[in-house]
């Protein structure tokens, strides 16, 4: 998942909604590896619904999210206080390979487990 920009009030809009037809297509303990290094600030109205997106994601299935972040330490603040606020269970990056590699490894070390 690739974040660019700052998110448009009519996307927002649909964020939720969108991300529980993806859920409901995925099977248990999935991962994600969200990519934010191009998101903006965003606003208010924006971090409720990311939140709430967030939560919902987290108590449906989700096993381990890994985010690339910006080097914008408002931007990592703002989406940090969002995930702390929603229980994501995440580890943030400053790489796309090594946040792939982690998540890898999450993932294999389940199947292991099973």
């Amino acid at each position: 998942m690739l974040h660019q920009g700052k998110w448009e009030q009519e996307d927002i809009n649909y964020l939720l909604s969108d991300w529980k037809e993806v859920v409901a297509q995925v099977q248990n303990n999935f991962t994600i590896l969200s990519d934010i290094r191009n998101l903006q600030i965003q606003s208010p109205t924006s971090d409720k619904i990311h939140e709430e997106a967030q939560r919902y994601v987290a108590e449906n299935g989700l096993l381990r999210i890994a985010r690339v972040i910006p080097n914008n330490d408002i931007v990592n603040l703002q989406f940090g206080r969002i995930v702390k606020r929603s229980s994501m269970p995440n580890n943030d990056f400053y790489d796309v390979e090594e946040a792939e590699k982690y998540l890898d490894r999450i993932v294999e070390e389940l199947s292991q487990r099973k």
